[in-house]
């Protein structure tokens, strides 16, 4: 990711339980998966996108979305 200055990354069928938080680096894994390994959606975003986000809402283990503060307007990552 950093090598092609990308700062957020969706993932789908990732293999977590529950929803949570994973910090690598400068990286932030944004996570909801089901109760067995399965399914399961994340969203990976830099420490440098991670001050802008001002609402997480989890859904389920299919939808996760980041609402972030921008200028002129707030963007929102589903």
């Amino acid at each position: 990711m950093q090598k092609n200055a990308v700062f957020a990354v969706g993932v789908s069928e990732g293999q977590w339980k529950c929803q949570d938080e994973i910090r690598s680096g400068d990286f932030t894994v944004c996570y909801s998966g089901g109760e067995r390994l399965e399914r399961g959606i994340a969203i990976v975003v830099h420490a440098s996108i991670l001050r802008g986000v001002f609402k997480k809402s989890v859904c389920n283990d299919r939808i996760i979305a980041l609402k972030l503060r921008e200028e002129p307007v707030s963007i929102l990552l589903v």
